[in-house]
């Protein structure tokens, strides 16, 4: 009985953390000069917002190739020695998997009695947060990334650490009926 409050407890704080990495995608993330923005002056946009509305944000792209060069000094070439312009699915793949990801884990931690499904939505959005922004540069652009790849890379530690004790639980709970 024990070890199903701690479960409980442990999903609870799952859930908590990915609250907390929904919300850094929610923050402002990218500077954009030449987006629809819904404030006048506000440049900032969201990677959710991006996600959301695309067609808002087609400069993006481009914005992103120029802070990058004003970031690192120089530009981005491919393999024939083309200038690289970001493309939106380098922008869209590990966000949007983050952002699916914490939403299910969040109702799945919350309402199911079965906790499992919540921490394996929970792993896959800190693996992919951690995964994108260590290998996506148009995520590596933003001013406060580190902070995201933080939250992602806790969200990622604690949803493993709570599979394998759900998983010994589940062994002892077996072991025990026999």
């Amino acid at each position: 009985m024990k070890q199903k409050n701690y479960t409980k407890i442990l999903s609870f704080v799952l859930a908590v953390l990915l609250v907390c990495l929904l919300i850094t995608q929610l923050l402002p993330f990218w500077n954009c000069s030449n987006c629809k923005t819904h404030k006048e002056n506000d440049r900032m946009i969201s990677i959710a917002e991006y996600i959301l509305f695309p067609l808002d944000h087609k400069s993006l792209t481009s914005d992103m190739t120029n802070v990058y060069k004003a970031v690192y000094g120089e530009d981005l070439f491919d393999a024939q020695g083309k200038k690289w312009v970001f493309t939106v699915d380098e922008i869209l793949i590990c966000p949007l998997l983050v952002l699916v990801g914490c939403l299910l884990g969040i109702v799945l931690c919350i309402v199911m009695e079965n906790k499992l499904y919540g921490i394996l939505c929970g792993a896959i959005a800190g693996i992919a947060g951690v995964m994108g922004y260590l290998l996506y540069l148009p995520l590596q652009i933003g001013p406060n990334w580190q902070i995201h790849l933080a939250v992602a890379g806790v969200t990622a530690v604690a949803s493993i650490a709570l599979l394998v004790y759900d998983i010994i639980v589940r062994i002892k709970a077996i072991r025990a009926k026999k």
